[in-house]
């Protein structure tokens, strides 16, 4: 017990003013703490800086759309695999759907789109700066179309 209360009159010692009254350390200001925060998390930076507390939120089950209209589908679907990660590109001029979603491969493979049914949402999302990706949950092939299920999950 007094050991406890040696190490309390310490912390007080080293933390009080001229004035015998207890201080805080000093802490930054708002600015500062907003310019370190935007410097670290940067978007279109090359350099991927993890949040602190980052944490993968599942939001939906779905599939990839339109495949049968992406030229060399096959090919840039051949090397990915159960459990992979997927890239999201927004796509808001994009003639048939001003909220498409694009899905491609960690290569940069186009592959299909966010089914248009399923977009509103998590597009508005991605334009109000949310980071969301998509993950491989299952391949079923039948009489030779592969239908592709992906998993959205929003970075938080």
């Amino acid at each position: 017990m007094a050991e406890k209360d040696e190490r309390r009159g310490r912390v007080e010692k080293e933390n009080t003013d001229p004035e015998g009254e207890l201080s805080l350390p000093a802490m930054p200001d708002m600015a500062s703490l907003a310019m370190l925060t935007s410097f670290f998390h940067e978007t279109g930076s090359d350099v991927e800086v993890p949040k602190p507390f980052a944490r993968e939120i599942f939001l939906f089950s779905t599939y990839i759309a339109g495949v049968m209209y992406v030229d060399n589908f096959y090919e840039a679907i051949a090397d990915v695999e159960i459990g992979d990660k997927l890239t999201l590109v927004r796509e808001p001029d994009n003639p048939n759907d001003g909220l498409a979603i694009r899905v491609q491969s960690e290569r940069g493979d186009k592959l299909g789109y966010v089914p248009q049914r399923h977009n509103a949402v998590f597009s508005r999302l991605m334009d109000a700066g949310k980071r969301i990706f998509a993950k491989v949950s299952e391949f079923d092939e039948q009489n030779g179309w592969v239908r592709v299920g992906i998993d959205l999950y929003l970075i938080d």
